[in-house]
Parts: structure tokens; sequence; C-alpha cells
């Protein structure tokens, strides 16, 4: 959740921090804040603007630069417009940022075994 929102003082760029949020997540295979061991210590960090330390295991600069700028503080982040404008969601020839961040991830469903590809 966007700190913002615990003031009750929020507009539709809690889902831009929610975007980040989930690009952290899919990126680097774990949940934001894990290093936190109660809702309390996440609180506290989201509140007062402390990273995940996941965000440390991102290497591709620019796809930390682009999760970075979705967690900046509400009155620096950018608008989806904005956001999209940023060179990390150009096309080029096939090959784009976020195709280029990881290989491909495999998972196995426990009720079908069918499998599922998920590129980040």
């Amino acid at each position: 959740m966007a700190p913002e929102c615990y003031d009750g003082e929020h507009n539709e760029l809690v889902d831009i921090y929610s975007f980040g949020m989930c690009l952290l997540g899919m990126v680097t295979g774990e949940y934001p804040y894990t290093e936190c061991s109660s809702g309390i210590q996440i609180f506290k960090k989201v509140y007062t603007g402390v990273k995940p330390a996941s965000l440390d295991k991102v290497k591709d600069s620019k796809v930390k630069g682009i999760i970075e700028r979705c967690l900046l503080p509400m009155s620096l982040r950018p608008s989806a417009e904005e956001l999209l404008k940023d060179p990390f969601f150009s096309y080029n020839g096939g090959s784009s940022t976020l195709e280029a961040c990881a290989p491909p991830a495999s998972f196995i469903t426990s009720q079908s075994n069918q499998q599922i590809t998920l590129l980040c």
C-alpha cells in the first residue's frame, strides 16, 4: 500500500506505486519487505519512505530506475502518462528493457501440472 493511503489522502498515483512494487516482486522473485517480521515493521518502513531491501538485488540500472521512480513520494511520483514516456518502455526491434531484465521463469501449478512461463 502506498504511504499516502495511511493518511487517507491518495489519488491515482497509488497505482503507480503498486506497479513499482509488483515489478520489484517480478524481477527479484520475492515479495517486497520480506526482511520485516511483522505488519507493523512494514507499515513503519512504507510510511517513512524506506524502500524494500530487495530493491538492492535489482542489478539492471534501467529496471531499478523505473521501480525507484514508481516508489517516489506522491508529490514527486510520475503519472502513468509520464511514466510511459520513459525509455524503459520503448520497444526496439523486438527487445525491450522489460524483456531483457531476466530469463523466463517457469512455474508448475500443483493442480493441473500445466507450465506457465512468466517473462519479467
